[in-house]
Order: C-alpha cells, then structure tokens, then sequence
C-alpha cells in the first residue's frame, strides 16, 4: 500500500478514532427505534423510494 500512496499523492491514509464511550452508550435501543420510525414516516411522506438512500458517515464518505 504504501508504494500505491506514493504513486497517488493525492491520496490519503487515514486513521480511524474511536468512538467516545458517552456517545457509543448514549443511544437506547428505545431511541434508535424512535429515530428509524420517525424516518421512515418522513420518507414515505416525502416520496423517497428506499433504493435512493444512502449510508454516509459523518465526513459524507459513502459506506
């Protein structure tokens, strides 16, 4: 890899953080269930198909 990363200096390598532990924690399985039936009431409202969402992560970087 590290031969590819010096042929392509435009790209970076990027190390990966950890999760605070209050953060990780700080989701019941209660508002997880309220946040996907929120979402999914507001996609159906709104006329999104479900093949035209997409997972990101914070940065915007498909998963």
């Amino acid at each position: 890899i590290s031969c590819f990363l010096k042929r392509n200096p435009r790209i970076a390598s990027v190390v990966g953080r950890k999760i605070e532990a209050a953060r990780a924690e700080g989701a019941t399985q209660e508002q997880i269930r309220e946040f996907l039936q929120l979402y999914e009431r507001l996609r159906v409202e709104l006329g999104i198909q479900a093949e035209d969402t997409w997972n990101m992560d914070e940065t915007g970087k498909a998963l």
